[in-house]
């Protein structure tokens, strides 16, 4: 303990320490105008990528729409401090916001107390460097997974794309459902949400066209038209989102209320409070019971009778006290209504996290222990500013890169960003289509299934198939975190059990048989060994066990059977030879009642068997 101690303090007392705790320190001293103008660049057109999807994700964690703007305000600031990578950006995910609704419902307080538990297990693995666990989970799982959570979140907004009100969740209750009520279709929201996706499609390939791009044109004025479109192709989003806002705003004040849309949105900044007690306030008019179900404000609403009563979230965790009167709501309440949730979706998180930060690495090492800490600090800092959980988003953080962000600092520009589009555009966002607002969410999901994998794997037989089916079809008809763990797991069943399968070697002659093991002996391999010694040994031929490519690689339970087969066969008449080193005798001998004979050599074997 002592010495535990002591290195911790020698470390404390390293520059180098703190320098890998606060990463800003090694980039701060070499900042400069250059990467001031780059980071504004960036920031400024990450935020206008941030601001859309927090809106959307905020609707499918069935939350009001500004806690996807509070979600993306912490992260900023504090990655700049303790990031390792410049390029990523954490804010909310499709993953994540499902993951909230699933745990947390449509509970603003809830779904904040589940960012905070996130956050606290995410920065205790970082402080405990258990970024190692994240090895465990293969890449064809990780696909599956986010294959399956792509088209759960595209199965979520068909409803809304369709402009359809019906009962059911899930995959097979969406879909059946929308072939159901399909004559019902509301196509003034359909064809809105479908001239979105085409705009949306056409500005994503904009960047890549050669679109007024010429010879005999000017190279300055080539980049600026390169830049132009460029910044029009990512931008995307923003732009769907203000000709959707325009042209509701304009039919509603023609007297055209055809297009639904989102409803009112409370504007302002938001208030620094305990995660439990966020939007105590808020009335149940301003709080979804469904993502996919929820009715926009211009449908008319069904009178419930008179008999019945309604229960909010809030109802259920504060309960009520002898007079009545609600009461406050107790974070241990709160945070035992989450059940699972709160390992179940840091886990996720990181997962996101670490994958996304390996591949901006590319070569390079990844810290994962910093980023662990750094996105914990972030969820739990945000929690309490009403953030629901998040983590890394590969499509903003690709934006980011090809921005030309320079450091984290770019982050802290974005973040400025939205605090102002809180203040200022919250009003505006009131009047974005229910439909558009889903196209751009299956939009962003659409790029993120990778098709090509599983024929990759079926074509060339790869046994990786097994764990991608698991995750795939569990997280399709279960839940995505389901299939996460059992496709973890088969796939860990599986390496475990290719990795102790003995591959066995015989070498026979007139005189005796030689068996040689290729690797370590562990208890789920050495029943073939066992077999394989038996029959050998029927034969009436010495037989020799050449141990020396074993090395120490012998659990107990292998050297209990093994030595118990020994003796065995020589019970039966039967000669039998042993060839090990040092170690593997030391350990035999351990479990061994009786004196066991060893050779340092198959000959020597040989000779001592036969005479």
């Amino acid at each position: 303990m002592k010495l535990y101690l002591s290195s911790c303090l020698c470390a404390l007392q390293d520059p180098e320490f703190w320098k890998d705790r606060l990463p800003c320190t090694r980039w701060i001293p070499t900042y400069n105008w250059k990467s001031l103008v780059s980071d504004v660049i960036a920031g400024i057109t990450t935020a206008l990528t941030v601001i859309p999807q927090g809106i959307g994700y905020a609707r499918l964690a069935g939350l009001p729409l500004r806690y996807g703007l509070y979600a993306s305000i912490a992260p900023g600031f504090i990655y700049c401090l303790l990031g390792t990578r410049k390029e990523i950006t954490i804010g909310p995910t499709a993953v994540n916001s499902i993951m909230s609704f699933n745990y947390a419902g449509p509970d603003p307080a809830k779904a904040a107390t589940l960012g905070l538990c996130a956050g606290i297990i995410e920065f205790a693995m970082g402080l405990f460097n258990l970024g190692f666990l994240f090895h465990f989970i293969s890449a064809s799982v990780i696909s599956a997974f986010s294959t399956a959570v792509s088209i759960q979140v595209i199965t979520s907004q068909v409803k809304g794309f369709f402009g359809l009100n019906y009962k059911g969740r899930g995959f097979i209750p969406v879909w059946s459902g929308l072939f159901r009520n399909i004559m019902f279709t509301a196509l003034p929201d359909l064809a809105a949400g479908v001239i979105s996706l085409i705009i949306l499609t056409v500005l994503r390939r904009l960047k890549d066209a050669l679109l007024c791009e010429r010879k005999e044109i000017r190279p300055k004025v080539n980049k600026i038209l390169k830049k132009t479109k460029w910044l029009l192709s990512i931008s995307g989003n923003c732009i769907v989102f203000i000709l959707g806002c325009a042209s509701a705003y304009a039919l509603r004040e023609s007297g055209h209320n055809i297009l639904q849309i989102t409803g009112e949105v409370e504007g302002g900044l938001p208030d620094f409070r305990n995660p439990w007690l966020i939007g105590l306030n808020t009335t149940s008019s301003e709080v979804l019971t469904d993502p996919t179900d929820a009715a926009p404000v211009n449908w008319p609403r069904p009178e419930l009778p008179q008999n019945i009563e309604t229960t909010t979230t809030f109802d259920i965790i504060k309960g009520k006290n002898d007079s009545g009167e609600t009461s406050t709501p107790n974070a241990i309440h709160v945070i035992k209504s989450l059940d699972i949730g709160v390992i179940m979706l840091p886990l996720v998180s990181l997962l996101q996290h670490l994958a996304i930060a390996k591949f901006y690495a590319g070569s390079r090492t990844v810290d994962a222990s910093q980023e662990m800490a750094a996105l914990g600090l972030s969820q739990i800092l945000g929690s309490f500013i009403g953030s629901f959980p998040v983590t890394a988003s590969f499509s903003r953080s690709a934006v980011n890169n090809s921005s030309g962000v320079r450091t984290p600092f770019g982050g802290v520009i974005t973040g400025l960003i939205i605090l102002l589009a809180c203040a200022v555009l919250s009003p505006a966002l009131a009047f974005i289509p229910r439909s558009v607002l889903s196209a751009v969410i299956i939009f962003c999901m659409i790029f993120t299934i990778d098709i090509k994998l599983p024929f990759f794997l079926a074509k060339n037989k790869n046994i990786d198939l097994i764990p991608y089916m698991a995750t795939f079809i569990l997280g399709i008809f279960h839940s995505v975190e389901v299939g996460l763990l059992a496709g973890t797991l088969v796939h860990s069943l599986i390496v475990v059990y290719l990795g102790t399968r003995l591959s066995i070697k015989t070498t026979e002659n007139e005189e005796y048989i030689v068996i040689r093991p290729n690797k370590g002996l562990f208890y789920p391999a050495i029943e073939d060994l066992r077999s394989c010694l038996n029959s050998h040994a029927e034969t009436g031929k010495p037989v020799i066990l050449d141990l020396t490519s074993v090395l120490t690689d012998v659990d107990f339970t292998s050297s209990k059977i093994l030595v118990a087969t020994l003796a065995a066969i020589e019970k039966s008449g039967s000669k039998v030879a042993v060839v090990a080193d040092f170690n593997v005798r030391r350990i035999l001998k351990k479990v061994s009642a009786q004196e066991l004979k060893f050779s340092s050599t198959v000959e020597e074997a040989a000779l001592d068997i036969i005479l």
